[in-house]
């Protein structure tokens, strides 16, 4: 039997870990978020545990900026911001639950995506010249 999408089974990681993740995981499936979102998300948590190797009780904001700096290191601004976005909706549903007692990441840490402006028509797109 497969298992269902919004479910972490990662037997690697921390248990406490992972049915805080499970649990995340389920309240967005809860709120009707997209299959592809909650799968997305579940594949981002599971990578960033796995590569931090931090367990829950070992997480600092120091730790997170660090590994998000690593992190980013060739990678496009695109998909560090999806990854920022990812924990940083985690987290604060971790204090809602509270697993944490406090905030771990910071909004100024977000990063920066340039806006790419449209180009623009030239005679032949407008008037089929």
């Amino acid at each position: 039997m497969i298992d269902p999408y919004w479910i972490l089974t990662n037997q690697d990681l921390d248990p406490i870990t992972r049915d805080r993740i499970n649990e995340y995981l389920l309240s967005l499936k809860v709120a009707n978020k997209a299959e592809a979102t909650i799968t997305k998300n579940r594949q981002i948590l599971d990578y960033f545990f796995r590569k931090s190797q931090l367990s829950f009780d070992q997480l600092t904001s120091e730790n997170i900026l660090k590994w998000l700096n690593a992190y980013a290191k060739g990678k496009k601004p695109k998909t560090v911001a999806l990854v920022f976005s990812t924990l940083s909706t985690f987290f604060p549903f971790c204090e809602s639950e509270d697993y944490l007692d406090h905030p771990l990441m910071k909004k100024r840490w977000q990063p920066r995506i340039p806006e790419v402006l449209p180009k623009p028509l030239n005679k032949k797109a407008v008037f089929g010249i």
